[in-house]
């Protein structure tokens, strides 16, 4: 009696199976191309075909025209309406979780969430040049919204402000949509509540703000702490999802870089001071944070991970245009013939014959053979003159070995 273990067996198989098949992901999707299991190999090379064909000609058209290569993934869905008024910021991707809930906003949330708003409005930033200049930059974080909103319903003002620009002016409604999940540029974002005590975490966030006097670029960590939405009054429906975050201090005392090894720590025990804590979803981007197990002296610091987004591969300075806007340039060729006519300095047409031609076309190889000959006998001069240079310099070494 013998006994089978099939544990032993199966390394074996396995390298036969890899070597006959390929790797499992491409052996997954051959199966979706099977419609016919009497011919399996003639649906594998069909199915290749027809997707590879799909593939070459989706390159042809823009990103207006929908096809499996810009098919958004499941962390990207959301409804972008083409008809919407040109205010991209109530008009982005994003998907958010069906379970919400009904909140107030307090006076502070309120003037902090609209402000950022503001500031990141395309269609208010002239606005927001015309504050700095006559107020000051300090002041935009207290007073602007109600500066804004007094500008544009001013009734003596020659300016004519777009009804959009004076709803989102007049502000959100008072109450917001909080949920606990958002799937936006890639990734998947949670509340720091929901995400305590699992194995992924997803609730870290960061964003790049303005150069420092080094003319280097602040990054921004935090932990995300709610996901709310912001509903404007007025038609169409204006809506916009924000991410209240607690962030930590950006200084030198709360986030250490070593460009070296390029590791970025935190201090989770340091916060931002300035009450800044919404941001836009549409601006982050993931991270999360990771801490030292053995070391008791970085046990306040927290190491950073920048995450990569799910089915998307990040290129900068990448032009995408449809191939169908390239448009070849060809050059018609046109013979061009040599005009029998000249024309003389005082502007005066003359014709030239044939005899007169030849005439020239003589004098030409005339020229041509004097200069020849005179190129030779310059050659047979310089050719005499060496060899009396060598007679003389003959000379002077017998007269040295005397």
């Amino acid at each position: 009696m013998w006994f089978f273990d099939v544990m032993e067996h199966i390394p074996i198989h396995l390298v036969q199976e890899a070597r006959l098949g390929g790797p499992v992901q491409t052996r997954w999707i051959s199966k979706q191309t099977i419609k016919q299991r009497g011919r399996i190999e003639g649906s594998f090379v069909q199915g290749h075909i027809g997707r590879e064909t799909s593939d070459f000609y989706s390159y042809y058209f823009g990103h207006d025209v929908s096809c499996r290569r810009n098919r958004p993934n499941r962390n990207d869905e959301g409804n972008i309406d083409p008809l919407f008024p040109p205010i991209s910021i109530f008009n982005q991707n994003g998907q958010g979780s069906k379970k919400r809930r009904k909140r107030g906003f307090t006076d502070m949330e309120m003037q902090s969430a609209v402000t950022h708003i503001l500031l990141n409005c395309p269609k208010i930033q002239s606005s927001v040049n015309l504050f700095i200049n006559t107020w000051c930059n300090e002041a935009i974080y207290t007073e602007f919204s109600k500066w804004l909103r007094n500008y544009v319903y001013d009734e003596y003002s020659s300016v004519q402000h777009l009804q959009l620009v004076k709803e989102v002016a007049l502000g959100p409604e008072s109450q917001v949509l909080a949920m606990n999940k958002y799937c936006v540029n890639g990734f998947k974002f949670q509340t720091e509540e929901v995400s305590r005590n699992k194995k992924t975490n997803n609730s870290g966030v960061y964003i790049q703000g303005d150069v420092d006097g080094t003319g280097q670029t602040i990054e921004y960590y935090g932990v995300i702490q709610e996901i709310i939405e912001v509903r404007y009054s007025g038609w169409p429906n204006k809506k916009i999802v924000l991410f209240r975050c607690e962030w930590f201090d950006p200084s030198h005392r709360g986030t250490k870089v070593d460009h070296q090894h390029n590791i970025i720590e935190v201090k989770h025990t340091r916060k931002y001071i300035s009450y800044d804590h919404f941001i836009i979803t549409q601006h982050v981007k993931q991270v999360y944070y990771t801490s030292y197990p053995l070391r008791r002296d970085k046990a306040d610091w927290w190491v950073v991970i920048k995450s990569k987004p799910m089915g998307r591969i990040e290129i900068d300075n990448v032009l995408d245009v449809a191939y169908q806007n390239d448009v070849a340039i060809v050059q018609q060729q046109v013979d061009v013939e040599l005009e029998t006519t000249l024309q003389h300095p005082q502007h005066i047409l003359e014709e030239v014959y044939d005899d007169e031609i030849l005439n020239v076309e003589e004098e030409i190889s005339e020229n041509e053979e004097n200069e020849s000959f005179d190129n030779e006998e310059w050659d047979d001069n310089e050719n005499e003159t060496t060899e009396e240079e060598e007679w003389e310099n003959d000379g002077i070494e017998t007269s040295e070995e005397e």
